[in-house]
Formats: structure tokens, C-alpha cells, sequence
């Protein structure tokens, strides 16, 4: 459970510059990473003629060792460090949208099928809008469904990544209607 002083009033969540920040918090093992790549490629297709969205990583040390080097090539995506579980819920507040994924491997998928990610309440928490990036069959990409939380891509393209953030660009008032 997320305690009840952790629930946030929603709140616009662009910066300073009117930049759409997409915050993801979480770590990268179980293939998360290469799901991330799919959104940070997403994010560079969309900022190619203008910055609209950057893509914030909050994640253990060791992951940003093992994997930061895989994302050197986008401009639009920032390893921001580690978090303490008290920092985290300060931190979701600056997202204008929170970021959820899983890996889309079959070996993978069979691995976490049932799991509910402690990821889903905190965000659900932090008044945001949630956009999912995993498969159908899994129970927390369910979840989010469920609760109506926010927008879902199922399909492993970048394409359909792209084709969400920029449906979200385009409609900021949807952002709080979840």
C-alpha cells in the first residue's frame, strides 16, 4: 500500500522551457531496458525538428552502469540517478506523465505474467497519468487498464510509442482525466 500522505493533487508537469517530461522510476533488469530504448528512439522521432518531451531515468546505480551506454546516442533522454524511496514521491510530482514498461520477450513475459509491479500504486499516488509500454497478457499492464490510469501501448513498435506520446502532446487535457 501507498500511504495516504503520498497521494498527490494532480499538477501541471512541464518545466520551466513548456518541456513534456516523461519520468520513468524503476530498474532496467528483466530486458526493461530495451523496452526503454523503444521509448527514448520514440522520443527522438518526436523532438526531431522541435524539443517537445524529455525522458527522465530514475534507477539503481548498478543499472545505470550496465545500460546507460545503450541510450548515449538520444539527446532527449536523461539518466537522472538514483532515488531513496523518500524521494521518490517528490520526484513523480515533476513528470507530466509517468512512465510504466516491461520487457516484450516471450521468456520474459512468462517470468512476470502475474507479478503487480509496487510501481503502479506509487504512481497511481502521484496523480499522474500512467503511459504503459509492455504486453496485453500482463497483469500490471492490466492494472493500468483496469483502473483507467492512462494510456496503454501493446505492441512492441516504436511506431505505436511514438504514435501515443504524440497523441498525448496533442491533448494535454486528457492528461488529468484518468
Amino acid at each position: 500500500c501507498v500511504a495516504d500522505s503520498l497521494f498527490s493533487k494532480p499538477k501541471a508537469g512541464k518545466n520551466h522551457e513548456n518541456i513534456f517530461t516523461i519520468i520513468y522510476v524503476g530498474g532496467l533488469h528483466l530486458n526493461r531496458w530495451k523496452s526503454l530504448l523503444d521509448v527514448s528512439a520514440a522520443i527522438e522521432k518526436i523532438n526531431k525538428d522541435e524539443e517537445r518531451a524529455i525522458l527522465k531515468i530514475y534507477c539503481p546505480v548498478g543499472d545505470i552502469e550496465l545500460y546507460s551506454n545503450h541510450f548515449s546516442k538520444f539527446n532527449s533522454t536523461k539518466f537522472e540517478g538514483s532515488l531513496s524511496s523518500s524521494e521518490v514521491s517528490s520526484k513523480l510530482g515533476t513528470a507530466t506523465v509517468l512512465l510504466y514498461l516491461e520487457s516484450f520477450e516471450p521468456n520474459v513475459i512468462k517470468f512476470t505474467k502475474f507479478s503487480l509491479s509496487t510501481t503502479i500504486p506509487q504512481y497511481m499516488a502521484a496523480g499522474k497519468t500512467i503511459l504503459a509500454y509492455g504486453s496485453k497478457s500482463l497483469a500490471s499492464i492490466q492494472q493500468i487498464l483496469i483502473a483507467k490510469a492512462g494510456e496503454v501501448v501493446v505492441e512492441n513498435k516504436i511506431g505505436a510509442i511514438e504514435q501515443k506520446i504524440n497523441f498525448l502532446l496533442d491533448n494535454p487535457d486528457l492528461l488529468f482525466s484518468y
